[in-house]
């Protein structure tokens, strides 16, 4: 998928007033309104803030420890790339391994605001690994924390602008968690979860959150139910990812037993890179054609589902 320089500009376009000197007038105030809040001088801290909650983290049982020193510099490290003299501030949160934005979504940024947007689109970056079970809860609390530090920059101007959060993978789990605490996400404006994970401790797949749109292809081995425990799930997962196989044969071996299905999609994943599998199918965690409707959904609010997710309709 590539996106087109015909489509993604049109669907991106946000409308604004046209008229007399009267609209123009008032679009300039709306526009003073939006840049009121920067007046300090350097980017916000959230050192002095408590280290938040992290709540339910999986469906998984066990521990999942914070790693707060690395949330906190995290945190501070996001908060220091958002360009506050934008109306709207849209975070990206990488799937694992990832620490930048998604190239197709950044394109689809960079195509929309081209046009007509005032958003500033940067990376929430965190531990990120196949070590999930601190990984995860330690990302959790890096969000919770970049939210709070916004909240406290802007005051009383947030209600100004759009805060958005969009995310792949483990950055979808670890948005869908922040989007479940009101304490922390009650001003979050919209949410674009991709191949978001089974194992989450919350789903929005049924309407949940009216604010939250779920892109997860049908196929999607990390998006699909786990049989038996949770947790053997979980860390058969992290293992596979990690190289830990061979001491983890007992652990792989019970939990494929109960899921022949997962099996089947593991061992088919290493084909995918296969020239004689070309054609044949494709991975169906990749989620580049859908990086486009992710992003016009949380710059507009206008959600387009696909009749084919994994293929989508850029490519036509």
């Amino acid at each position: 998928m590539r996106l087109g320089s015909a489509t993604a500009p049109h669907t991106t376009k946000r409308r604004r007033p046209s008229g007399g000197g009267g609209v123009a007038k008032a679009q300039a105030a709306s526009a003073a309104r939006g840049r009121a809040h920067a007046a300090p001088a350097g980017p916000p801290t959230i050192d002095h803030l408590p280290l938040p909650d992290v709540g339910p983290v999986s469906r998984a049982t066990g521990s999942f420890p914070v790693d707060e020193a690395r949330a906190r510099r995290d945190a501070n490290a996001a908060l220091a790339k958002i360009d506050f003299s934008k109306r709207d501030i849209m975070l990206w949160v990488p799937a694992t391994d990832g620490h930048a934005i998604d190239p197709y979504f950044q394109r689809a940024h960079d195509f929309a605001t081209t046009r007509a947007g005032d958003v500033s689109l940067s990376v929430v970056d965190y531990v990120s690994t196949w070590e999930l079970r601190q990984s995860c809860p330690t990302g959790i609390a890096t969000l919770k924390l970049v939210l709070a530090g916004i909240r406290e920059r802007l005051g009383a101007d947030l209600r100004h602008h759009d805060i958005t959060l969009g995310g792949m993978s483990q950055g979808a789990w670890i948005i869908g968690e922040v989007m479940a605490d009101p304490k922390y996400a009650d001003f979050v404006k919209r949410a674009a979860l991709m191949g978001h994970p089974w194992l989450a401790a919350h789903q929005y797949n049924s309407g949940q959150d009216r604010r939250v749109r779920v892109v997860n292809n049908p196929d999607d081995q990390v998006t699909l139910p786990v049989a038996g425990s949770a947790a053997d799930g979980l860390d058969s997962m992290a293992a596979v990812h990690m190289g830990r196989t061979q001491s983890s044969l007992a652990l792989l071996a019970r939990t494929i037993a109960k899921n022949p299905h997962h099996g089947w999609l593991l061992a088919k994943s290493y084909t995918y890179g296969w020239p004689v599998f070309k054609g044949l199918w494709q991975d169906q965690h990749n989620y580049d054609n859908d990086m486009v409707r992710g992003y016009v959904y949380l710059e507009t609010g206008a959600y387009v589902p696909s009749q084919k997710q994994f293929f989508g309709s850029l490519d036509k």
